[in-house]
């Protein structure tokens, strides 16, 4: 579990470093391992916001929901 919050941690050095710790109850050592580089979570999380982008309007189908088709609709 810390090695998934120092994943964050870094990524969020990266990308958003002026939230750094903004939002985090429990901070993690410095020396805890990252599960992932930022750049490999910055990927994952690349690809996870396309494959939700492009499976939503099947899932609102399957509901049946008449609303918006996609995430960029909204």
């Amino acid at each position: 579990m810390l090695a998934i919050k120092a994943w964050i941690r870094d990524f969020d050095y990266l990308c958003y470093p002026s939230y750094v710790g903004r939002f985090v109850l429990e901070s993690v050592n410095v020396f805890v391992e990252a599960l992932f580089t930022p750049q490999e979570i910055a990927a994952i999380f690349e690809a996870n916001a396309e494959l939700i982008d492009a499976l939503d309007p099947d899932y609102t189908d399957h509901l049946g929901d008449d609303g918006l088709g996609s995430l960029s609709d909204v």
